[in-house]
């Protein structure tokens, strides 16, 4: 038995998005998480700078998250409980 059933829209329920941005690091490179192949691309520019595949460096996008605010800081994230923190911060 399906819980979700498809529409004319969309043909094939989905859980989570394709692509989430992950944010903007100090260095003005964006980082784009793409979910179907668990790839994180370091864009800037307009060129993908890097290019990192989660599943073979057996790490999740939490810890490249955390990788990423160590070594050049976040200058706006957009993904993670932090981001989420800092959203409500603002309202705040």
């Amino acid at each position: 038995m399906k819980a979700t059933h498809p529409t004319r829209k969309n043909s094939s329920p989905r859980i989570r998005q394709r692509y989430y941005n992950l944010g903007t690091d100090t260095m003005d490179t964006n980082h784009v998480y793409r979910t179907t192949d668990e790839t994180i691309f370091a864009v800037a520019n307009g060129t993908i700078e890097h290019r990192f595949d989660l599943d073979t460096i057996d790490k999740s996008a939490d810890e490249y998250m955390a990788f990423v605010a160590e070594q050049r800081g976040w200058a706006q994230r957009q993904y993670g409980f932090a981001a989420y923190l800092d959203r409500i911060a603002e309202v705040i």
